[in-house]
């Protein structure tokens, strides 16, 4: 029952995707009105550097974890509304790797409003979506998950890309108090921060798994040096012990000359 009601929810939410797009009228991806234009220039060259950033934590698409699905229920209930989300901003879409009330597990980038907390960098607050343009006619607003008021802070990282956001939304207006906004802006801290941590995990198993690797050949090239050793050691002993049997028959084959002719 709840797979099919979350089936229902991402069939509507692609069928309002689709009139919204049909609205504005192109055959190419759209831009809802007031979204940030295409990346051109050096803010081109920006964005392919923050999509590499993002790639290098590698945690697209991977299974939820407890420590950030800790994280969005606990600003959630901070921030006391009915859906939160972290979010994370790839080329074409932007994906939820923990949510709280949601039902789908990604939406078009060009619809999402945490493009718009990219853009600026900082909290990014919507009070009500109805009367904001940038928002009014996403699909997001006028249809499933009814957003109406939007508040996200964002996943900056040490190098200053923003990968993303942390969220909480309500389908009615309303406005955080100044301690909420304190206290998601620090949680969304503490996601870079699980994000950090779960990337050097990642990267000191690969030196494990290259050290393990590289010691197993190394195992395996002295076991074959120790072979070669040993078989040519062995052949040294036989070139020897024949030398030696060779340097035998000679005398004997000289003392005998030698007695044949002493007796004549």
């Amino acid at each position: 029952m709840v797979q099919s009601g979350r089936v229902r929810s991402l069939c509507a939410l692609m069928q309002n995707t689709s009139n919204y797009q049909n609205r504005f009228g192109s055959s190419e991806p759209a831009i809802a009105p007031g979204a940030p234009d295409s990346p051109s220039g050096d803010s081109a060259g920006r964005e392919r550097q923050r999509l590499t950033a993002l790639a290098g934590y590698r945690i697209l698409d991977t299974p939820p974890e407890s420590a950030y699905d800790e994280i969005v229920q606990l600003v959630a209930v901070l921030c006391a509304t009915p859906m939160a989300v972290m979010t994370l901003i790839d080329e074409h879409r932007q994906w939820f790797k923990a949510q709280v009330g949601m039902a789908v597990e990604e939406t078009e980038r060009e619809i999402s409003f945490c493009t718009y907390v990219i853009q600026e960098g900082g909290l990014l607050e919507v009070r009500d979506a109805y009367q904001d343009p940038r928002f009014a006619d996403n699909p997001l607003v006028r249809g499933d998950p009814w957003i109406r008021f939007y508040a996200g802070a964002p996943l900056l990282t040490s190098d200053g890309f923003v990968l993303g956001s942390l969220a909480v939304l309500d389908r009615v207006p309303r406005e955080l108090t100044s301690l909420q906004r304190q206290g998601l802006e620090v949680l969304a801290r503490q996601v870079v921060s699980q994000l950090e941590l779960r990337r050097s995990l990642e990267y000191s198993k690969t030196l494990l798994s290259e050290r393990d690797a590289a010691q197993a050949d190394l195992q395996d090239s002295n076991a074959q040096l120790e072979r070669k050793v040993r078989a040519r050691t062995e052949d040294l002993h036989r070139a020897n012990r024949e030398l030696e049997s060779q340097a035998a028959r000679a005398r004997r084959e000289a003392e005998f000359s030698q007695a044949v002719i002493d007796s004549l």
